[in-house]
């Protein structure tokens, strides 16, 4: 009887180191899924900051072009606006000119020299006004 109540002393320590075992085992097992959680769960944040900055840096950079182009552009239009204010006696001159040829171009000879002589007086006198 002795012997009966060892052996199952025994087993019952034995159960009960295999249980202790068992929850060990199941307490790693949870450790080790609570970390790949965890390494995944940085990963992604990580990788939305990356994505973040990424777009940032983007932006920036469509912002620059931007403001490069339109400084190009309105560096354009100021030197047109600049040459226009220059030279407005010439362009407006230039037109009449064109304009009085064409409708001699129908004209006899005589009259398209005479067009072309009153064009040339009036860019004359334009650049004596303009001077």
């Amino acid at each position: 009887e002795k012997a009966n109540k060892e052996k199952i002393k025994e087993k019952a320590v034995k159960i009960k180191n295999e249980k202790k075992i068992e929850k060990e085992t199941n307490k790693e097992k949870k450790l080790k899924e609570k970390a790949e959680r965890e390494a995944a769960a940085k990963a992604k944040k990580e990788a939305a900051l990356a994505a973040k900055e990424k777009a940032k840096e983007d932006a920036a950079a469509r912002r620059k072009i931007a403001a490069e182009e339109a400084a190009k552009k309105r560096k354009e239009l100021e030197l047109d606006r600049q040459w226009e204010a220059r030279y407005p006696i010439e362009d407006l001159a230039l037109g009449v000119e064109a304009e009085m040829l064409r409708l001699a171009a129908a004209q006899d000879k005589e009259a398209q020299r005479a067009a072309a002589r009153l064009a040339v007086e009036l860019v004359e006198r334009g650049f004596r006004a303009e001077a």
